[in-house]
This record gives C-alpha cells, sequence and structure tokens, in this order.
C-alpha cells in the first residue's frame, strides 16, 4: 500500500497515530519505499522540520509528551513550549496552567516545529493545537509568563502578558505572581 502526503494528512484526523510532515516537495512522492523511509529520517532531523504529533502527556503548563514520526518509526518527544515559561510542580497556579494546556492539546494531534534542545534533552519548539499557538494561548489566558530569555524571538507574546496582567487574568489574579525563574532559583537555595 503507498500513501500520499495528502493521504497522510487526511488519516491523521481519522488515526491516533502520529505521523510526520515536513516542508518538502518530496514527500509528495510515495513513501513506503526504502529510498522514502529514508527521506523521511532525513527530514525529521531537520530544524525546520513540522512535526504533526499526538500529545499524549502534560508535565505542567509548558512542557509537554508527544508521540512523533513516521508511521512505524514514532518516537516519544518530551517538548517545551518556545517563548514561555509557566509555573513549576508545588508553584502557586501550577494545577491551574497544567489544566489549560492540557484542554488545549493534550489527546490531539499537534504542530510541532522544533527550536534547538534545552539542557535536559527536550524541544524547545513552537507548538500549535486546534489551530491554536500554545504560547500566545497560554499567555492571554494568564497561564505563564514570557519567558525573557526568548522574549525577542517572540515579540507578540510581551503585550499579550501586558493586557492579561492588566484585566488580571489566571495568574495575574495573584497581588504578587512569582515568575518561575525567581521559583526555582528560591528553592534551589532553600535547601
Amino acid at each position: 500500500m503507498t500513501w500520499e502526503l495528502s493521504d497522510l494528512v487526511r488519516g491523521l484526523a481519522q488515526s491516533p497515530q502520529p505521523l510526520f510532515l515536513a516542508r518538502s516537495p518530496s514527500l509528495t512522492r510515495h513513501a513506503t519505499t526504502a529510498n522514502g523511509a529514508r527521506q523521511l529520517r532525513h527530514h525529521a532531523q531537520m530544524i525546520s522540520a513540522l512535526l504533526v504529533c499526538m500529545v499524549i502527556g502534560i508535565h505542567d503548563g509548558d512542557s509537554l509528551l508527544a508521540r512523533c514520526g513516521p508511521p512505524g518509526d514514532m518516537r516519544e518527544r518530551e517538548l517545551r513550549v518556545h517563548g514561555i515559561d509557566a509555573p513549576e510542580r508545588y508553584q502557586s497556579f501550577s494545577d491551574t496552567s497544567r489544566s489549560s494546556l492540557a484542554a488545549l492539546c493534550l489527546n490531539v494531534p499537534a504542530h510541532i516545529r522544533p527550536i534547538e534542545t534545552d539542557r535536559y534533552g527536550r524541544s524547545i519548539a513552537q507548538v500549535e493545537c486546534r489551530g491554536r499557538d500554545v504560547a500566545r494561548h497560554q499567555v492571554t489566558r494568564g497561564m505563564a509568563w514570557v519567558y525573557t530569555r526568548y522574549a525577542d524571538t517572540r515579540p507578540d507574546l510581551p503585550p499579550l502578558q501586558a493586557q492579561a496582567r492588566k484585566s488580571h487574568a489566571g495568574l495575574w489574579a495573584d497581588s504578587d505572581p512569582v515568575p518561575p525563574w525567581q521559583w526555582r532559583h528560591a528553592q534551589a537555595h532553600a535547601r
């Protein structure tokens, strides 16, 4: 049986099986040959790749677990959403932030565009679920801060954070919310 790109995309909506896509005209060719499989593996390594994955777990408001890859070669990937930092476990507002991400992404296909790998081996990636940019969604709802390390690469996020803060959305309802990077620092020095 051969599959074309359009068949793979259509099949994703009907199956929990995650699929792999990349910006490449070669993927419109049949990909069941040995050469096609090699091309898919090669494209999986490209940083500009677009992965269509199934989100199978949520760690916190900015981290998730997804199953990605071509049929027969799917792998679990730990992902961190690029541009945001959500409350850590045991930090105030953590459960609400995590629930917000789960409501948007858990058990649905997600478009993942890896950007880099962090020191924990997670892919830092732009993530879309249900057609919504996850970073924008979380910041707009007051579920995460703009991560200052990446603020210059996501100029769309600071104005959304300012609006969420002004309207006391989510974590901004707290009179003095503690950014996760400060909370982590305090936890490290408390030991």
